[in-house]
């Protein structure tokens, strides 16, 4: 019995930090859920109360969720203050991108051994943004991923093993 409360527990942790993820990515039903006062929407009390009626957690769980993601990686605080989630948070909420392209982006890349957590840290994000697997290191989408896919290859220091392109399939 004991088990299955803390298992309880530890769903609902991950629920509410999902939640509060979502939250800060635009178009999500969260968002939209939170921006339907705009001009109150970043009124701290206001985003806070609409998170904790949201997620049906306490106002503590949902303040300590933030800070923790926040030193976590999973959001972060813009030049303007505002919260948004970054590209691991992403991967966490696995959100699919909402612009599509009328060709393929086509992800090749050569990361060495010694980078394997880089690497795979690479795929999760593309996995996360529905790239399919062509080959091991190469994966194609036809969603619009490249602003965001150039974030992640900075932040992972890889650019010098990833190529990126923009291409037609052949019939």
């Amino acid at each position: 019995m004991a088990k299955r409360v803390y298992k309880d527990i530890k769903a609902r942790k991950r629920d509410v930090q999902k939640a509060i993820l979502k939250a800060f990515i635009p178009f999500t039903e969260e968002n939209m859920l939170l921006a339907y006062k705009p001009n109150q929407f970043f009124n701290r009390l206001e985003y806070l109360d609409r998170l904790v009626e949201l997620t049906k957690a306490n106002r503590q769980t949902v303040q300590s969720t933030i800070s923790r993601a926040k030193r976590a990686g999973l959001l972060k605080v813009d030049e303007k203050g505002i919260l948004q989630t970054t590209w691991r948070g992403k991967i966490k909420t696995k959100v699919r991108p909402n612009k599509k392209l009328r060709k393929y982006l086509v992800i090749i890349f050569d990361v060495p051994e010694t980078r394997r957590r880089d690497r795979n840290q690479l795929r999760a994000y593309l996995r996360a943004n529905y790239c399919e697997m062509v080959q091991k290191s190469v994966w194609k989408t036809k969603y619009d991923i490249y602003d965001e896919l150039l974030e992640v290859i900075g932040d992972l220091e890889i650019i010098n093993y990833v190529s990126v392109f923009l291409a037609d399939e052949l019939e």
